[in-house]
């Protein structure tokens, strides 16, 4: 038998055999229900155990559903049509404690070159409504929109138009109301509520900056955090209303410094109190690109790819993408990285959460070989490196090779977490774990 068909073989029992043969905490996989195509999964949930998934069908049409804390999945529905000359791009997740929900996306009209903001919003207990126009909000090209729920309901979304920070709050039970544009000037724009309801903005232009308000959220002038070429801000609350900012250093991929050209920063901000002095969490010589952060009770998880050039579609030992981890306390304490993968083995942007009791998860798509990819998660007690790799479940690659079609989605409420994976000819499957 060649080792193509060896693998091939070893890749089909693995697939097929229960979850619980590789990792006894993880049950699944489920089927969810709904139409899929190349896609990026999302997963929120309520401090009710309820979860919110969210995906696109690789047409334009992005469809959600909601999971009930014992497990039945409501039928899905769709948000945005896909119709021809009106693309969607971009979509993002985000679902409050209370159970409402908010899901956005830009929009692209036949009559503009410009994507506009969309947003569905779901109330607790009930069913998303029609899509809207984000107080008659509209970006520039590739414009990416971002989207906060607090405690009490209130959604948020932000993004950028013409380089200017904006954003739109839909109070709980009521519609957005007008745009608000924000001082400074920045193209990335994210936002983030801190646990004691604090909302942070964030954005890069010239460096990074952030500012933060309660409601009405009337912000102050932002701070400087950084200085220099920045990229990819990312924000995430973390234990005691602390928020950690993360970005990458350097200039854009497109000028001149190849995809993923420096350091990872991260700086906390405590209590509302301005951000700390930022510190490089990247070990040295490591470059990295598209920090990802999860924050938790007792602290926060950053995650970034190493990629050294290449595509998938190459032998994973000529260019690879590996991913790399830190943790954080939330008080500006870093633990020392630890890499998810080998260097040569192809890894995905993980998927990340972190649970009441403080245990960490970590999803994320390796190719094991040429010919096979695993779905592999790692967890352990926020504070120290996480535990060893376990397979969830094994697939052959596929002729499109582009790694963010296979990214997982991780969320946690309480004590369970959920895992959930686009899985080529299969659709949408979900894991499930509960400590």
């Amino acid at each position: 038998m060649s080792n193509r068909a060896l693998a091939l073989t070893i890749a089909a029992a693995l697939a097929v055999a229960p979850a619980c043969a590789t990792a006894a905490d993880w049950s699944g996989p489920v089927r969810v229900p709904g139409r899929t195509g190349l896609t990026v999964p999302h997963v929120g949930m309520a401090a009710s155990g309820e979860a919110v998934l969210m995906w696109s069908d690789g047409g334009g049409r992005i469809y959600a559903l909601v999971r009930s804390r014992t497990g039945r999945f409501s039928a899905p529905q769709r948000l945005a049509a896909g119709a021809d000359g009106y693309a969607v791009r971009a979509e993002q997740l985000a679902v409050g404690r209370d159970g409402t929900a908010a899901v956005v996306w830009a929009q692209n009209s036949k009559r503009s070159p410009h994507y506009r903001v969309m947003a569905a919003v779901r109330r607790p207990h009930g069913r998303f409504g029609r899509a809207v126009l984000v107080g008659r909000a509209q970006s520039v090209f590739r414009s990416t929109p971002d989207v906060a729920i607090d405690r009490h309901g209130n959604v948020v979304v932000a993004w950028s138009r013409n380089d200017w920070p904006q954003l739109a709050v839909a109070p709980a039970g009521r519609s957005f109301g007008a745009v608000r544009t924000l001082r400074g000037w920045g193209a990335q724009v994210v936002i983030a509520f801190a646990t004691d309801d604090r909302l942070y903005a964030a954005f890069s232009g010239g460096g990074v900056f952030a500012t933060s308000a309660r409601s009405p959220y009337r912000f102050t002038a932002p701070r400087r955090v950084a200085a220099g070429p920045v990229q990819d801000p990312a924000l995430a609350a973390a234990r005691a209303g602390s928020m950690t900012l993360a970005w990458r250093g350097g200039l854009p991929d497109s000028e001149g410094n190849g995809i993923g050209g420096g350091a990872i920063w991260a700086a906390v901000s405590t209590a509302g109190h301005a951000f700390a002095a930022p510190a490089v969490v990247s070990p040295p010589g490591i470059t990295g690109r598209q920090p990802v952060l999860a924050g938790g009770p007792r602290g926060t998880l950053v995650s970034w790819d190493k990629f050294d050039g290449g595509w998938p579609g190459e032998p994973p030992a000529t260019a690879p993408v590996y991913t790399w981890l830190t943790q954080g306390s939330g008080t500006g304490s870093w633990l020392t990285s630890q890499p998810l993968a080998a260097p040569g083995d192809w890894t995905t942007v993980p998927g990340m959460a972190i649970d009441a009791r403080g245990v960490a998860t970590v999803a994320y798509m390796r190719r094991t070989s040429t010919d096979m990819r695993a779905l592999a998660v790692r967890s352990g007690p926020l504070g120290s490196p996480l535990g060893p790799e376990r397979i969830l479940a094994t697939q052959a690659d596929s002729s499109d090779a582009h790694n963010f079609w296979w990214q997982a989605a991780v969320a946690s409420s309480g004590r369970t977490t959920l895992v959930v994976w686009s899985r080529l000819g299969a659709g949408l499957v979900l894991y499930s774990r509960t400590t």
